[in-house]
């Protein structure tokens, strides 16, 4: 038999639809879906999606068909990067043709039994409604409508879409089908023996289709997913899940189910309950059917259940015998876990089962393949998971499954999961914080993201080398120049933003911030930078508005209409004196003519003078300089600030001030969301900030959540200050597990983005990215020690050609 004639498919008679005619009378409506990725129900999600399910399908008529299919295709990884930088190609190679699995759902809604359909289309095409009978005219109307409330209910489930599929994708699916995917484009010979072969591929069933294959207890809807590590957490997942995308060979996943009739359907059973009843002392078999029916019965009686009919089955195919019976190994060890008994049909059943799969055709299922049962029961044979999803745009991590590259938009500019794109990044000590930011960081650089790190520690140094023509390293030890002139307005004029900017600043030089009471001072002090610059108009500096000041202070007085008490210039000129040439400041305002408008990532490096609260706090006040002029004033440009090590930073308080980094950051949490930028923390626990307000608005304004593997009691720290209350999100994080000894070593990351969407993603390196990203230890060092002589990529691949 040929596959193109197995089908007997009449018309698709829309386009934009792809609603499928059947000379056979049936009409057959079929929608893509996209459900939950893998890991991310509870029990209490599959509990509920079930409802769902069983409140949208009790729209539907007697006579129609719910036929879901689940493909599942073995591919290989083909990468298309980006960007062609050392790290992307790199990324590139080694990712290239890893195996994965590609999940396509398909809910088609049939509706069978037109007598006059076939007839009205040969009058028609155009107008086929118009030449039914009424009867089939008023079925068809109903059907419709139906069909509608159902996928009206079905797309408000959770993280779930539903799309009509159009005429191209049907005879897509349809051609598909017909050669078991191997060979879209052509006709192939179909052969059924005991096996189906359609060309080089060999295909095998396995069918859930007599009520006595059932477990002997009751069947329930979901079980603990056994697939990763043992953890701290239990997931769960829909009863046959394990036969979706878990099992990594091509396979196809049929779930029918069939309104028959309600009340027929009841009149059945009670007729067979009589025939069992009378006939139960001749045979055991018979006796337990009775039983059977009779429980059946009773659980009617009791929550007044809709009847149905309901089919399962697996198709498993390959070219290869070989991975057909390890496919056919891990089938049978699932449904056997589940205490599944099975049927493989051979030869006509075999040809049956398959032709009946067809899209539309499902009413041709023998119907003693189709179990009587309620539609709770049939709902809970339904698979509900997919694959993990890439984002149109993002940074890239891997699924949590095959470790293939996966993209998460963590900007999200349509604001689909997020309000704030503010984020923290928590993980213990060892916990693979370093290596996670640092491929964060890299990536945003490569897709022209402003970035600005400031760090207590060298973990950014090597990403510097790796760009060096957009980066600068700014490891200020208190004795070089931090080469921030923050007077320098780059030619444009002065205006209030910058005045704010600059009297705070000089306000810090002064050693004092001025109180509501000296409002006076603040305003005297503005008019005299106002002075200034009126007067002054270019190479503009601290120190030169130092000595201006000071040569024409009587004069800004007068000028400027300002009282003497007002600015004390004795006391400026010995607060700021100290950050005169020669003086123990010097550093802080000697200007070096870096170009930072240039460079797009910048690192303040701040562990030499981390014990020098004020010249911390001076210096961080600089840095906001660079925050205010790099990422919040130019909106066409996105920037991400970055606090490494954020608990030293935090506690950080101006001695002469009292003044804090952390309300600082705070700020910059609440102002930047409100601009084209980010804020990112990196903390071992939340517990290390302070129990204040600055610490709930950051964390209020704070909806990119990323946590690495860590202690129960972080966990619990998390859980509490950020309010989680979804017990998916809960379970998912608990369950995280690196694991850095097998064949793809990886690191795991739990990632929340907003209250409703958290998933966890493993983290793989090339070879070179590993290296890049080296913070510490021996590997380290001799990168250090090759780098002083040649550029970071060659002293990678030195250290790799080496170390074979």
């Amino acid at each position: 038999m040929k596959t193109d004639e197995a089908y007997s498919i009449l018309d698709i008679i829309n386009e934009d639809y792809g609603v499928i005619l059947t000379k056979g009378g049936n009409i057959c409506m079929s929608f893509l879906m996209e459900e939950p990725e893998c890991y991310s129900l509870s029990r209490e999600d599959i509990d509920s999606r079930d409802r769902m399910f069983k409140e949208a399908f009790r729209f539907l008529p007697d006579g129609c068909y719910i036929h879901k299919q689940d493909i599942y295709l073995k591919k290989a990884y083909s990468p298309s990067p980006s960007h062609r930088s050392f790290l992307d190609m790199a990324d590139a190679r080694h990712f290239e043709g890893r195996p994965y699995i590609q999940h396509t759902c398909v809910l088609h809604f049939v509706l069978c039994g037109l007598k006059s359909l076939e007839t009205a289309y040969q009058i028609s095409p155009l107008a086929y409604k118009e030449n039914l009978h009424k009867e089939d005219y008023e079925k068809l109307s109903d059907f419709l409508e139906a069909v509608s409330n159902c996928t009206g209910i079905l797309k408000s489930l959770r993280d779930t879409r539903l799309t009509p599929m159009n005429g191209t994708d049907m005879r897509n699916l349809i051609s598909g089908y017909s050669n078991l995917f191997a060979d879209t484009g052509s006709v192939t010979d179909i052969h059924i023996d005991n096996e189906l072969h359609a060309g080089k591929m060999n295909a095998r069933y396995y069918c859930v289709c007599d009520e006595t294959m059932f477990p002997e207890n009751s069947i329930s809807s979901y079980v603990k997913d056994g697939s990763l590590p043992m953890s701290n957490s239990d997931l769960y997942h829909p009863l046959l899940e394990g036969l979706g995308m878990y099992l990594p060979y091509n396979h196809i996943i049929n779930q029918v189910i069939y309104f028959e009739g309600n009340d027929k359907l009841r009149a059945k059973i009670a007729r067979n309950i009589d025939i069992y009843g009378s006939n139960s002392s001749m045979s055991k078999s018979i006796k337990v059917q009775f039983d059977k029916l009779d429980k059946l019965q009773e659980e009617i009686l009791e929550e007044n259940e809709t009847l149905v009919r309901t089919f399962f089955s697996i198709c498993i195919f390959d070219e290869s015998q070989t991975v057909l019976e390890k496919a056919e190994k891990s089938v049978k060890e699932t449904l056997n876990i589940n205490q599944f008994r099975y049927y493989i049909p051979g030869y006509e059943n075999l040809g049956r089962v398959h032709f009946s799969c067809v899209p539309g055709q499902i009413s041709c299922m023998p119907v003693e393949y189709l179990i009587l049962t309620t539609l709770p029961i049939a709902i809970c044979l339904f698979l509900q998971c997919s694959g993990y999803r890439n984002d149109d745009e993002g940074i890239y991590v891997h699924d949590r499954m095959y470790q293939i590259p996966l993209r998460k938009d963590i900007w999200d500019a349509g604001k689909k999961r997020v309000n704030a794109r503010n984020g923290m990044i928590i993980a213990g000590t060892g916990g693979g914080k370093s290596a996670f930011t640092l491929n964060f960081t890299q990536q945003l650089i490569e897709q022209d993201y402003t970035c600005i790190v400031v760090e207590f520690g060298k973990s950014f140094s090597q990403l510097c080398r790796l760009y060096p023509d957009v980066s600068l390293h700014v490891d200020y030890d208190g004795k070089t120049p931090l080469g921030i002139n923050p007077f320098d307005l780059q030619g444009k004029e002065l205006d209030n933003n910058d005045l704010e900017m600059l009297s705070g600043i000089i306000q810090r030089y002064w050693k004092h911030m001025f109180t509501k009471d000296e409002s006076e001072k603040e305003v005297a002090l503005t008019r005299f930078i106002q002075d200034y610059y009126e007067h002054v108009p270019k190479e503009h500096s601290f120190e030169d508005f130092y000595h201006y000041v000071d040569d024409n202070y009587k004069t800004i007085l007068e000028r400027k209409n300002v009282a003497g008490k007002y600015f004390d210039l004795e006391s400026f000129r010995l607060n700021c004196g100290e950050f005169l040439p020669g003086q123990r400041y010097e550093n802080v305002c000697k200007d070096t003519k870096i170009d930072f408008s240039g460079k797009k990532f910048i690192v303040f490096e701040l562990t030499q003078i981390k014990q020098d609260r004020f010249l911390s706090n001076l210096v961080m006040s600089m840095i906001f300089t660079i925050i205010q002029k790099k990422l919040l004033s130019d909106r066409s440009k996105r920037g991400v600030l970055i606090f490494d090590e954020y608990a030293e930073t935090a506690q950080m308080v101006d001695t002469a001030t009292g003044t804090g980094v952390h309300s600082s950051v705070a700020f910059c949490y609440q102002k930047i969301r409100k601009e084209n930028g980010a804020v990112y923390t990196i903390v071992q626990t939340p517990e290390q900030l302070p129990d204040d307000e600055n610490t709930k608005n950051i964390i209020s304004n704070t909806d990119m959540l990323f946590v690495l593997p860590t202690k129960e009691v972080i966990y619990q720290s998390i859980i509490d200050r950020f309010k989680l209350t979804r017990d998916y999100q809960i379970a998912l994080m608990k369950s995280m597990r690196n694991n850095f000894s097998g064949p793809r070593p990886y690191s795991e990351c739990f990632m929340r983005m907003g209250e409703n969407y958290a998933t966890v993603t493993r983290l793989e390196f090339s070879r070179e990215k590993y290296l890049a990203f080296q913070t510490e230890g021996e590997i380290w060092s001799e990168l250090e020690d090759k780098a002083r002589r040649m550029s970071m990529q060659d002293a990678i691949m030195e250290y790799i050609n080496e170390h074979k």
